[in-house]
């Protein structure tokens, strides 16, 4: 038999070297975080929409103030609460009120934004799962803060976070400074300078709280003035126009030191652009606006300014002491003394017995306007436009050193006779059935006539024909054809307003056949040629004119067939080119 050979034993398997247990992750609570975020997101959640509703309120109660409430001092009356503010108090109020709320908004966002960016580094060291973080960050409370700064994923880098970044910045950030801009461009024509400057400084105060809370409540962190160039650029942008574009006629920002020497659009720093932006100043000009705000008060063809039952007792008292009373002891229909009304526009207005004692009406508009019986001591009238305006008994003699540049042309300085009063009741009273109407139509139209005594102290006819005659006409009607020009020229309402201005008035027997025509025989065949070349597509600087009916044309080819001044036509002609 074979041997067997011996096997060799197995070799003893080596012990596995023992693994040190893993250490279990430490628990974090993230309950105490959640706890804290939510409570401080319920309380700026109240005052969040609180603020809302205040700048709502606001926005409401300014937008109501007229141009007239601003020349009346008419109180502000608040909406739902019927309660009445005076006009200059309101003004200065409302945005010292409106900053304090915005400071304290702010400082609770502050708060909140710590707590969510504590929320954050808790969350971050738990090393849990990504669905496990995204439950526990929908356990947050949903405001609109809290989600854009520590939702889920979604809500902070997608499209449901643009929409929360954007219900944020509008409501804290852009809407409050537009309110304090709407404010401040609201009261800009009743041209107080002290309350104007108020409302720069609480724009430039809140401007400096948002540059130096918003990145430092995003961030969840202190964090002043880490500014972007974007940033910087908005915010100088925003003082810029607050500053230096909207400004009334005649204060420091507008004209600099020779303020007081202001009498037209040209003397304003930046003139064409303020035009542009809030309407020309200059008179005889339709003020066509980009903004629905202006600079100086705009109140044409306004017949409700004065009181007329106060008026006919100012009469009565004077029919009745006229021996025994001046004509200004009688009693004023309304009070301007002092008041700034550089640049107004009072045109076809009732002023009848007006008090302008002092007033300053440099570079004011009131053609057509009734001024019989106003007073006129050292009102200042530099540049103003009284063209046909009524003068009839206007007593005091303005202020002789600002009368530079003043137009008068055919001041009406006779009181309405019979025979007019009787034609004009017989027009207005043709289409009237209604015997009530009829009466009332009647009353309003007798308030027209005056008694036919002489008041004593009233200005000489004179006094205005001569002012008349030392004036340049020339000089207004060459201003006068470059405005219409260009406001026929304005694409905007293409060609209504040029159709306006070119086509009859309604007045031929006065030898007026249109607008355009005011603007004499040396100039109007050159206007004529801008525009009639534009209209039949020769040019395309006139995009105003694009569209013309046959009636206009054929007056403008009239009137380019005139002879006039050559040199003058050439210059009118070539303006627009």
């Amino acid at each position: 038999m074979g041997r067997v050979p011996k096997q060799k034993p197995a070799p003893k398997k080596r012990p596995l070297p023992k693994l040190p247990k893993k250490t279990p992750a430490p628990k974090i609570d993230l309950e105490p975080a959640q706890k804290a975020v939510n409570e401080a997101a319920a309380r700026v959640r109240g005052l969040w929409l609180g603020y809302i509703a205040l700048l709502a309120y606001l926005f409401i109660a300014v937008g109501a103030v007229t141009h007239r409430d601003l020349l009346l001092e008419a109180p502000v009356k608040l909406p739902a609460l019927n309660v009445e503010l005076p006009l200059i108090g309101f003004f200065a109020v409302a945005p010292i009120f409106l900053l304090i709320n915005h400071f304290y908004l702010l400082l609770q966002l502050l708060g909140l934004g710590r707590r969510i960016c504590e929320f954050n580094d808790e969350i971050a060291k738990t090393g849990l799962s990504e669905e496990a973080r995204r439950r526990e960050r929908r356990k947050l409370d949903t405001f609109v803060i809290v989600q854009m700064l520590g939702g889920t994923r979604e809500e902070r880098q997608q499209l449901t976070g643009k929409f929360f970044s954007a219900i944020a910045l509008i409501t804290i950030v852009i809407a409050p400074v537009a309110l304090l801009l709407t404010i401040q461009l609201q009261f800009l024509p009743y041209q107080y300078e002290l309350v104007t400057w108020m409302h720069r400084t609480a724009i430039g105060v809140d401007l400096a709280l948002l540059w130096t809370f918003w990145p430092s409540i995003r961030l969840g962190d202190w964090a002043p003035w880490r500014g972007t160039p974007v940033r910087s650029m908005a915010v100088s942008m925003v003082m810029l126009f607050a500053c230096v574009i909207a400004t009334f006629p005649g204060e420091v920002a507008d004209s600099g030191m020779g303020r007081q020497d202001w009498k037209k659009p040209e003397d304003s720093y930046l003139s064409s652009i303020k035009g542009w932006l809030f309407g020309d100043l200059t008179r005889g000009v339709t003020r066509k606006r980009r903004i629905p705000f202006s600079r100086a008060l705009d109140l044409p063809d306004n017949k409700t300014l004065i009181d007329l039952d106060k008026f006919d007792k100012i009469r009565r008292r004077h029919r009745d002491n006229k021996d025994q009373l001046k004509p200004w002891q009688t009693g004023r229909t309304l009070s301007l003394r002092g008041q700034n009304l550089r640049g107004a526009m009072f045109d076809r207005a009732d002023l009848r017995n007006v008090d302008l004692f002092n007033a300053g009406l440099q570079g004011a508009s009131l053609d057509y306007a009734s001024l019989q019986g106003a007073s006129l001591v050292n009102a200042g009238l530099q540049g103003a436009s009284l063209d046909s305006t009524f003068l009839w008994r206007a007593y005091g003699e303005p202020d002789r050193k600002n009368l530079a540049g003043v137009w008068v042309k055919e001041p009406q300085l006779q009181a309405l006779t019979a025979e007019q009063l009787v034609e004009l009741e017989t027009n207005a009273l043709a289409s009237v059935e209604n015997d009530d109407v009829k009466q009332r139509i009647k009353k309003a139209l007798a308030r027209l006539t005056v008694p036919e005594e002489d008041v004593q102290d009233s200005l000489p006819e004179n006094y205005w024909t001569a002012l008349a005659g030392k004036l340049s006409e020339a000089d207004h009607r060459k201003d006068l054809a470059k405005r219409l020009k260009a406001l026929a020229c304005d694409e905007k309402n293409a060609p209504y307003v040029a159709q306006g201005l070119i086509l009859t008035t309604g007045f031929e027997e006065l030898g007026i056949l249109s607008r355009l025509e005011e603007i004499g025989d040396s100039h109007l065949p050159g206007v004529a040629r801008t525009l009639l070349d534009a209209a039949e597509g020769r040019t395309i600087i006139c995009p105003g004119v694009k569209g013309l009916d046959a009636g206009s044309i054929a007056n403008l080819r009239k009137w380019t067939a005139k002879t006039g001044n050559g040199k003058q036509d050439e210059a009118d002609g070539e303006t627009g080119r």
